[in-house]
């Protein structure tokens, strides 16, 4: 259904005699088993077709689906659960993504082209914990789940059974093995110091 959707609009496009077509998508969608990886690839096919120029902005996972104000409670517990392993992450904030592509709107010569927007540097839970504890001044471990106990845990947190199936085979399995650390320079480069790194976005977090 998407993709059908995402098809028509680019066929809209085209009909209307767009000049330059600026499509997000999903950073290194090609090494990704994430459904939605498979969507946006899909979506940059039909845009190459229309032969309309282009730009591809693929968007790294957002850092706020990892760093949110629910840190607080693994603060107090001590502990941070995942089912992640030592899965490297390449996450980048919203903000982050907003601003590079607010600059290639309002820069020339991005025309064909294809960024990775991520964060030139990979982070694991493991890393996320210990600047938890820096940050909070409590330690702050990570206990590497395995799938099963990860979602017990979700299911006893309150999460509707769809959502912690999600969560563990949709989001964290793809972690685990490896699918989400691949980096890029490309967001930097687009925009310079601004780049949010994971301390700043766990401080903002626990002051939410």
């Amino acid at each position: 259904m998407r993709i059908r959707q995402h098809a028509s609009a680019v066929e809209a496009a085209k009909k209307a005699g767009v000049g330059h077509i600026l499509y997000t998508g999903f950073a290194f969608a090609e090494k990704s088993s994430m459904s939605l990886a498979h969507v946006h690839l899909a979506t940059e096919h039909a845009i190459r077709t229309t032969g309309i120029p282009f730009t591809f902005l693929r968007n790294a996972l957002y850092t706020h689906l990892f760093v949110d104000p629910g840190l607080k409670a693994a603060v107090e517990r001590g502990e941070l659960v995942t089912s992640a392993g030592n899965g490297k992450l390449n996450t980048a904030t919203r903000n982050d993504l907003a601003l590079a592509a607010a600059t290639v709107l309002a820069e020339e010569g991005h025309e064909n082209k294809t960024y990775e927007l991520t964060s030139p540097q990979s982070w694991t839970f493991d890393q996320l914990a210990q600047i938890l504890s820096e940050v909070s001044g409590k330690k702050v471990t990570h206990r590497h789940a395995t799938e099963s106990d990860f979602k017990e845990y979700l299911l006893k947190s309150g999460l509707p059974e769809d959502t912690a199936n999600f969560l563990v085979f949709g989001m964290y399995r793809p972690i685990s093995r490896g699918k989400t650390a691949s980096t890029s320079g490309d967001l930097q480069k687009l925009i310079g110091d601004s780049l949010t790194s994971l301390r700043e976005s766990v401080k903002e977090a626990l002051k939410s």
